[in-house]
């Protein structure tokens, strides 16, 4: 849910709070976000251009790479409101050079999964919310997306997808979502058939 998210990015370290925000409304992924750089962030158009991800190798070293397909090469659009977080952030712990990373460790180093888990379940804990990994904050913003009545191809395109799978399951998501809007619906007929019926002659018409 949207609360539980800005309630974990306020629990945050500051300099992670835009970080979790990008994850849940941009849908990125972790090593997408460990990898993003000054130079993709365009505040203007408020977009990110996404070309690059950072691995953390076996002992902890992290490289930097290209996507896993072509399709992981994508431009994504984010709310004006979340642009302006990020500028803020940017301003605060982002270096002016165009190659600086944008979420590093509190010493600058580039961020490691394993360090960065620890702060994220302390967050939650101050949120008072368990069992949510930071993964799933992708997986919330896709769905929110779907409600919006995108396309399986436009889902694919933001979550930089190959196959239509994994789009249409945040779709089947939405349309449970919309079954049980439809049951409730159903439930507020059945309550006006359960009305006693009046009698003919003191039925009036509508605006009477």
């Amino acid at each position: 849910m949207p609360e539980e998210v800005a309630s974990v990015a306020t629990s945050i370290e500051k300099r992670y709070q835009a970080m979790v925000l990008l994850a849940a409304y941009g849908s990125l992924r972790f090593g997408e976000l460990a990898g993003l750089r000054r130079q993709r962030i365009d505040l203007l158009h408020c977009s990110i251009r996404i070309d690059e991800q950072a691995i953390e190798m076996a002992g902890g070293k992290v490289v930097f790479g290209a996507p896993k397909s072509d399709a992981g090469r994508r431009i994504v659009a984010i709310p004006v409101e979340l642009a302006k977080i990020l500028e803020t952030h940017l301003h605060d712990y982002v270096g002016t050079d165009p190659s600086a990373l944008i979420f590093t460790s509190p010493e600058g180093h580039p961020l490691r999964r394993t360090k960065f888990r620890p702060r994220w379940a302390i967050a939650c804990k101050k949120a008072g919310i368990s069992g949510v990994h930071f993964h799933d904050l992708r997986g919330s913003g896709a769905t929110w997306a779907a409600t919006t009545g995108t396309t399986v191809a436009e889902l694919m395109e933001r979550l930089g997808h190959t196959t239509p799978s994994v789009a249409m399951r945040y779709q089947h998501a939405t349309r449970d979502r919309d079954r049980a809007i439809a049951d409730r619906l159903g439930a507020l007929m059945r309550a006006v058939d359960d009305q006693p019926t009046e009698d003919a002659a003191d039925v009036r018409s509508i605006g009477e």
